[in-house]
């Protein structure tokens, strides 16, 4: 299993009035890494299971070597 911690990584999370979101940058060393992790079945359990307990929506893009996530879900009032 590769090692995240080998590749530098950015994460951005922001909340503007009742949508979250998270945004995750990793860049990789080469294209022959970037395209294995993108196959790679552990991103497709996260974005599904991302979109089940949250009801979000979970779209990936790649550019260059780098390969980002876009997180977005609606957020709830904690007041009943």
């Amino acid at each position: 299993m590769e090692n995240l911690l080998e590749k530098p990584v950015c994460v951005s999370l922001q909340a503007n009035r009742n949508i979250g979101k998270l945004t995750v940058h990793i860049t990789y060393p080469d294209t022959s890494t970037l395209i294995a992790s993108f196959r790679a079945k552990h991103f497709e359990y996260l974005s599904r299971s991302f979109q089940l307990l949250t009801f979000g929506q979970c779209r990936s893009q790649k550019r260059g070597l780098t390969m980002t996530w876009y997180f977005r879900w609606r957020l709830h009032s904690m007041m009943t």
